[in-house]
């Protein structure tokens, strides 16, 4: 009789010692797939940052070789300037003398 409650005493010790060990191990668990899915989201925010410098990377350098073109911005088809009327230029006084006649 003695011998079976002491093995009962020791299977009931094994029991709580296992029981306890799964409780452990399942909060343990838990924390890992927080810090998993944690990293993911900053993997993913990193990968966003990236392509966002890649890109400005890009257009930076687009810009410099048209700089270094002579071109800036994209080519846009102009119009030739108009001339401007004599009549316009004689409207502006003070140009060289105090009475603002021409010279």
């Amino acid at each position: 009789m003695f011998n079976s409650s002491l093995y009962r005493f020791q299977l009931a010790r094994e029991y709580l010692k296992v029981q306890t060990e799964m409780a452990y191990l399942s909060r343990y668990k838990e924390q890992l797939v927080e810090k998993l899915s944690e990293a993911e989201g900053r993997s993913q925010l990193d990968q966003q940052d990236s392509e966002q410098q890649e890109e400005q990377l890009r257009n930076l350098t687009n810009e410099k070789v048209s700089v270094a073109q002579g071109r800036v911005g994209p080519r846009v088809e102009t119009s030739p300037p108009r001339e401007i009327p004599k009549a316009d230029l004689t409207e502006f006084v003070g140009w060289g003398n105090s009475e603002g006649r021409e010279m």
